[in-house]
């Protein structure tokens, strides 16, 4: 049986290959493979003239196919909207089953009479609303066709136990599982790095960080930055705060050196999810 997987993101193609930052083929293989024989993805691709492998991950295998459209300004996307609905029609008519992270394809497998599933993993109003003036009107029309798209859905999954599920109820059939692929890890480290730390002077650099997109400002990363500037000020300046990350950081890096601790942020850029 082949899944059709639709995801309005960027990928990024380098020759025939696609790559992403933690959507790799040995997850997509875990998820979707374990119960499809094969799956196509649909989603967006900038083409780029340097292979990514070491910041990237490779998306497409033998048993994944990618058949994305070349990602364009959000006005064009507009413009081109009827041809890139014929495009993911074609794709997906030739599926058995159809996954959609998000709403996008969500009316083309209904109107095709294939079985399909909702992935609901973000809020689409937090997502938009936090985009400047644009995203402020665009973040009701996204908001509101979210929770259409999800109500009329014969399944759907949330990542969450209840929050999304308040937002974007469903009368379909529903399960609650998290998209965070975590790894076996030794319950001793925690406490050993606990100790660590308490062991350290009140002068040792103490290094903490976080892994998500920096140009999507709902995650957060302005506040622990502003928060080195409080700490800099009563003359505590031993904390690194290193950000994995991709996505442009221009706005966090003229807030950090507007704050005055620009020497304590580093970007380390896109980190593949088997180094984070």
């Amino acid at each position: 049986m082949k899944l059709g997987f639709v995801f309005d993101t960027r990928f990024i193609k380098y020759s025939d290959n696609y790559y992403s930052i933690n959507l790799s083929s040995k997850v997509l293989s875990e998820r979707y493979l374990s119960v499809f024989d094969e799956m196509v993805v649909v989603g967006r691709y900038k083409e780029v003239t340097q292979c990514p492998v070491g910041k990237l991950a490779q998306s497409n295998s033998d048993l994944i196919r990618f058949e994305c459209v070349k990602d364009e300004h959000p006005l064009k996307r507009i413009l081109h909207f009827n041809k890139e609905n014929k495009h993911l029609k074609r794709v997906l008519n030739d599926c058995d089953a159809v996954i959609c992270r998000g709403w996008r394809g969500t009316g083309i497998a209904r109107k095709l009479g294939k079985p399909y599933l909702v992935e609901v993993v973000n809020c689409a109003w937090d997502s938009y609303w936090n985009h400047g003036l644009l995203g402020k009107i665009v973040a009701p029309i996204m908001f509101a066709i979210r929770r259409i798209t999800t109500r009329k859905a014969p399944f759907v999954i949330y990542v969450t136990n209840s929050f999304l599920q308040h937002r974007y109820p469903t009368n379909g059939k529903t399960a609650s599982i998290s998209n965070v692929a975590l790894e076996k890890y030794d319950e001793n480290i925690l406490p050993l790095r606990l100790e660590k730390i308490t062991r350290k002077s009140s002068n040792e650099k103490i290094i903490i960080g976080t892994a998500a997109a920096v140009d999507v400002p709902f995650k957060g990363q302005r506040f622990v930055i502003k928060a080195l500037a409080k700490l800099k000020k009563q003359g505590i300046s031993n904390f690194e705060y290193q950000i994995a990350g991709g996505g442009n950081n221009q706005k966090l890096k003229l807030l950090a050196e507007k704050l005055g601790v620009s020497k304590q942020v580093v970007f380390k850029g896109s980190i593949i999810h088997d180094d984070i």
